[in-house]
């Protein structure tokens, strides 16, 4: 039967970062896109009882480029999840990212590649990084250029 695993692979751990404007919301104002990407990870680890560390690959997945505008998008994070050293790729899927990335996950975890992968996705549609800088940010203009 296609499209069936043939290994049992299993979801461990889940964590969401907060919702809103990096620029206007109370919770999260101020914050940078490292910091939300690894209180959301830190949270998954924290519900599956572990650590950056104990992860054997990474699927980090955004397509937009004002979100992070760093090269290696998984790369430029390992330190922020605690996963420095550890495989790890970037994937961009669009409006698809938790499902191509829980999907490249159980691939791997089933073809016996690796035992404990962590997906996350990261991305912001209302602010962009100001001039290189990964901690300032600006609006998005919705108009019009």
């Amino acid at each position: 039967m296609r499209n069936k695993l043939r290994e049992r692979a299993v979801i461990s751990g889940v964590g969401c970062s907060r919702f809103g404007n990096l620029l206007e919301t109370p919770e999260i104002k101020g914050m940078s896109i490292q910091e939300l990407t690894a209180s959301a990870v830190k949270e998954a680890l924290d519900d599956a009882g572990l650590t950056g560390q104990d992860v054997d690959a990474v699927f980090a997945g955004n397509a937009m480029v004002h979100s992070s505008q760093v090269p290696g998008t998984y790369t430029q994070l390992s330190k922020w999840t605690g996963t420095q050293f550890k495989s790890g790729v970037h994937f961009e899927a669009q409006c698809s990212t938790t499902n191509v990335g829980a999907a490249l996950a159980a691939m791997s975890i089933a073809a016996g590649v690796y035992d404990t992968v962590l997906v996350y996705g990261l991305e912001t549609t209302r602010t962009k990084v100001k001039g290189y800088s990964p901690y300032e940010r600006e609006p998005i203009s919705n108009q019009p250029s």
